[in-house]
């Protein structure tokens, strides 16, 4: 696994302009808001990298499955983002799957704690050109999440883990290197993709207090 550091500094991209129509932390140019107990008012600069990695396929016909959800910001994101694509929601929070059902996304509950919850939910809509986890950013359910995911990748289809600590965890102390995960990652998962890397992003406006958590880990599956 290879680990790469890239500072955006005052860089915007189309999508970040999306991203912050809709008020979704994976925008690089967000606003600071009002915080609340669900939503502390980060700001990643996803959505820059997301710009480059998928702005040729922008135009496509593909299926996306996102894994946390919240107030359904990032989906819309997505939909306009991907306009001929199906976006596919999951979350555990009855709440948020109802919000955002009601703007007319499909989405169904996942519980990543559980193995079978996870094959349950994929399985239905399965399979993705895109996945995205983006729920409790505990090492030990990502590590869950990708065993499982994989499986419902299309051939040259990317996984992708958001908010990875760019040190420890400070909830639990863990190491989030990439020597780390590839521990942790069985051999017979990790060879089923063509590349492997953890990237640590940065930029100008990053905003996310005390939880330095501004990497992605991303998986692109073999041909």
């Amino acid at each position: 696994m290879r680990l790469l550091f890239k500072n955006y500094n005052n860089r915007s991209t189309p999508l970040c302009d999306i991203a912050k129509k809709y008020d979704t932390d994976k925008c690089a140019i967000r606003s600071p808001r009002h915080k609340s107990k669900i939503d502390p008012g980060h700001s990643h600069p996803y959505s820059i990298f997301y710009y480059d990695f998928f702005r040729t396929q922008a135009n496509d016909v593909l299926k996306l499955a996102e894994v946390g959800i919240l107030n359904g910001s990032s989906l819309k994101m997505w939909r306009d983002f991907f306009p001929n694509s199906q976006i596919f929601g999951y979350d555990n929070n009855e709440e948020f799957l109802n919000k955002s059902a009601s703007y007319n996304f499909n989405v169904a509950k996942m519980d990543i704690k559980f193995r079978s919850s996870i094959n349950a939910a994929l399985a239905m809509h399965a399979p993705f050109d895109i996945i995205i986890e983006d729920t409790t950013h505990m090492f030990d359910d990502q590590v869950r999440f990708i065993h499982e995911a994989v499986r419902y990748l299309n051939p040259g289809g990317h996984l992708i883990i958001e908010d990875v600590f760019k040190d420890s965890d400070h909830r639990t102390g863990k190491k989030h290197t990439p020597e780390e995960y590839i521990a942790h990652i069985l051999p017979d998962v990790i060879s089923q993709f063509k590349d492997v890397y953890m990237i640590h992003l940065d930029h100008a406006n990053c905003r996310s207090p005390g939880w330095n958590n501004d990497g992605l880990l991303i998986f692109k599956h073999r041909l």
